[in-house]
């Protein structure tokens, strides 16, 4: 599994995300499986959570990951 830091920024305050992409080949076909840390991905207590399968790209996958954390944690903002 490949671990990806990216930084999100959600209200002026930025946010550090780890996510895992795994990459699997069938055939002639290639898909992606993506997959995020609660934590530090070094830590042997944290476990990757499947996130979404099957992406077609790579750049596809990461985005959609940087797009979905992003959106959690401005949920997560809001409530009171």
């Amino acid at each position: 599994m490949r671990k990806i830091k990216r930084r999100v920024i959600v209200k002026g305050v930025k946010h550090d995300i780890w996510l895992g992409l795994v990459k699997k080949g069938f055939n002639n076909a290639t898909i992606f499986n993506l997959y995020y840390y609660t934590g530090n991905p070094d830590d042997p207590d944290n476990k990757p959570v499947a996130l979404k399968n099957g992406f077609k790209g790579e750049k596809e996958a990461i985005q959609y990951g940087i797009d979905y954390m992003q959106s959690l944690i401005e949920s997560i903002m809001e409530r009171p």
